[in-house]
């Protein structure tokens, strides 16, 4: 996803060991990534990360610390906020996985975000 200013490009990776959220320059990583900037670093594991249309928060699918892909449906699902300090909020915690939140779903005000939580069987 690009940073509302078209400055970065915000995606998920483990290069790190872990699935978490990173950044590169919009114009490019520069030779092995030397310009991917490591956005998230905690136990959770991190994908989708989308901003509000006024580029002030970003959230995030976050996976239960250890989940190896991002196919299953499970318990301990995650949506959070990511703040410009640097710090994170848990805003619900859910049964659900691939396919709960892939692309930006944010209301054009801002003010709300969709999500699909899964019924387990």
């Amino acid at each position: 996803e690009y940073s509302p200013d078209g400055k970065y490009i915000y995606f998920n990776s483990n290069r790190s060991g872990t699935w978490d959220i990173w950044r590169i320059p919009s114009t490019g990583g520069g030779p092995n990534d030397v310009k991917a900037e490591r956005i998230t670093s905690d136990e959770w594991e991190d994908w989708f990360p989308h901003f509000s249309p006024d580029g002030k928060r970003m959230i995030m699918l976050s996976f239960p610390p250890g989940t190896s892909g991002h196919n299953g449906k499970m318990p301990g699902m995650a949506i959070r906020l990511y703040k410009k300090n640097g710090k994170h909020e848990i805003l619900t915690e859910f049964f659900g996985g691939q396919g709960t939140m892939n692309v930006n779903s944010w209301s054009p005000d801002g003010r709300q975000f969709a999500f699909v939580v899964y019924e387990p069987r």
